[in-house]
């Protein structure tokens, strides 16, 4: 059975649709913080997995793009998609070793906190051996929440050098 449009009031359908729209609102918000997180996680995830990343582009792929193999079921894998991958992996670090340097020479200009931020994201991320944020803490003789922010800080800074006005719009919304 169900209800006939027509036979509902004007202030039934006010009710109805004020209600459509607060839900659609509220979706709308769930998907926005939804983007939001997966581009700072991709950012976390990055850094994580920059010294793999770095290890990756210095092999040098031996893959002939002509070969091609099949697995069990029958299906026939062309290699030159990994080459692609090593391609792609190469191109995105060149850029994240632009952002880096450009974020260096930045927080090297600004005042101690800046420095530290920087600092924290190499010893934490890029540099080897990787020192953990106790580690950090009692090299800079300061606490753990505070190696924690400036690295949180840090990574917020760098996904704005990553993804622009969206990452300042995600961070200040916040």
């Amino acid at each position: 059975m169900g209800i006939d449009i027509k036979d509902l009031t004007t202030e039934a359908l006010s009710v109805i649709t004020k209600e459509v729209l607060k839900q659609d609102a509220k979706h709308k918000k769930i998907t926005k913080k939804r983007e939001h997180d997966r581009r700072l996680r991709n950012t976390n995830l990055l850094l994580s997995n920059y010294r793999k990343l770095k290890l990756h582009i210095k092999t040098d792929s031996p893959i002939d793009a002509t070969l091609s193999y099949e697995v069990g079921n029958g299906e026939t894998i062309q290699l030159d998609s990994i080459a692609k991958y090593h391609e792609k992996s190469r191109m995105m670090l060149r850029y994240l070793d632009a952002i880096l340097a450009g974020y260096k020479v930045q927080c090297e200009s600004g005042g101690e906190a800046e420095y530290r931020r920087y600092q924290v994201l190499n010893k934490y991320y890029l540099s080897t051996p990787h020192l953990s944020i106790p580690e950090i803490a009692l090299f800079y003789n300061c606490d753990k929440a505070t190696i924690s922010r400036a690295k949180a800080n840090a990574i917020n800074d760098i996904s704005v050098l990553l993804y622009g006005f969206d990452a300042l719009q995600d961070i200040v919304e916040r």
